[in-house]
C-alpha cells in the first residue's frame, strides 16, 4: 500500500508540472471581461427562452477554442486571473533594485521553481 501512496504521489505531482509545460509559452493579455448590454439577444423574448436571450449573441461571437473542451464567462475570468498573476509574478521575479523584500522573496522563488534546468539537474533530490 505505501508504494501505492508514493506513485499516486508522484502523478499527483507530474500532472501540474506537465500542464505548466504544455502551457509554458507567453500568453497574450485577455481582454477585459465585463457585462454589456449589446450582448443580449432582443429579438428573444427572455420569459421564453431567457439563456437564449442572455447567452446566444456571446456564444455567436466566442466559439470554444480548438484546445478546450468548453468556453464560457468563468473561463475568461480564469484565463485573465492567471494572466494577472504570472504578470505579477514575472514582475517580481525580474531583477531590479526597487523590489521589496516580499517582492524578491516571491520573485526568487517563481524564478527558481520556473527554472527548468536547475529543476531537472537535481531530479528528485529535496
Amino acid at each position: 500500500m505505501p508504494s501505492f501512496l508514493k506513485l499516486l504521489a508522484v502523478c499527483v505531482l507530474l500532472v501540474p508540472a506537465l500542464w505548466a509545460q504544455a502551457g509554458s509559452s507567453t500568453p497574450k493579455k485577455p481582454g477585459e471581461v465585463r457585462f454589456s448590454s449589446d450582448l443580449l439577444d432582443k429579438s428573444i423574448d427572455p420569459c421564453n427562452d431567457f439563456y437564449a436571450y442572455a447567452c446566444s449573441k456571446w456564444q455567436a461571437q466566442n466559439p470554444i477554442p480548438s484546445d478546450r473542451p468548453a468556453w464560457g464567462r468563468f473561463n475568461e475570468l480564469q484565463e485573465r486571473g492567471e494572466y494577472i498573476v504570472r504578470d505579477i509574478l514575472e514582475k517580481a521575479a525580474a531583477k531590479n533594485a526597487g523590489r521589496s523584500a516580499y517582492e524578491q522573496k516571491i520573485g526568487d522563488y517563481y524564478a527558481s521553481c520556473m527554472d527548468e534546468s536547475a529543476v531537472e539537474k537535481a531530479g528528485l533530490k529535496p
